[in-house]
C-alpha cells in the first residue's frame, strides 16, 4: 500500500481467478487522500476498473482484554521472516519509549475478523500464566493507533 504511516483496512472484491496477491496489488487504484482507516475496494460498474466505493474511519477491531502494562504500536515494527500465514517476526524500528528492546520478536495478526478471538483466548492464557513458571517476560500486546 502507498501510506504505511497509518493502519488501513482494506475489502477488495476480486473474481475467482484473482486471488493471488501479485495479480490484485498491481490493479489497485491510487489510494484516496484524507483521514480514514476502513476502504472497500470494487469493480465500477461501467467501465470495470478496479475503483475505492467507499471509505471512512472506523473504529477498527481490536484485542480487549489488554492485560500486560507494555504495549507497542503496529507501526513501530518492521515485519522481518515469514513463519506461518499470520506469524512473523519483526524488528523495532526504534527503542520504545526510550527502552532498547530485543532485537527480534515474533508478532501474530488476525488476518479475518473471527481470527481476533482467538488472540483473546491467547491474551487471557498469558495473563493467567504471567506469575507462574512458564510465563515469558516477552509476552507484550501489539496493536494499531
Amino acid at each position: 500500500m502507498a501510506n504505511y504511516d497509518r493502519i488501513q483496512l482494506l475489502n477488495v472484491e476480486v473474481d475467482r481467478e484473482d486471488v493471488s496477491d501479485h495479480l490484485i496489488i498491481p490493479q489497485l487504484p491510487p489510494i484516496p487522500e484524507g483521514d480514514w482507516n476502513q476502504g472497500h475496494i470494487t469493480k465500477h460498474p461501467e467501465n470495470g476498473n478496479p475503483y475505492f466505493s467507499q471509505h471512512a474511519k472506523v473504529i477498527l477491531p481490536t484485542i480487549c482484554s489488554i492485560w500486560h502494562p507494555r504495549q507497542i504500536d503496529w507501526l513501530e515494527l518492521e515485519q522481518a521472516q515469514w513463519l506461518r500465514s499470520n506469524v512473523y517476526t519483526a524488528n523495532f524500528k526504534t527503542t520504545v519509549g526510550g527502552i532498547s528492546l530485543a532485537d527480534e520478536i515474533v508478532i501474530k495478526f488476525a488476518r479475518f475478523p473471527w481470527e481476533l478471538q482467538y488472540y483473546e483466548d491467547e491474551t487471557r492464557v498469558y495473563e493467567r500464566m504471567e506469575n507462574g513458571p512458564l510465563a515469558s517476560s516477552a509476552s507484550w500486546n501489539v496493536g494499531a493507533s
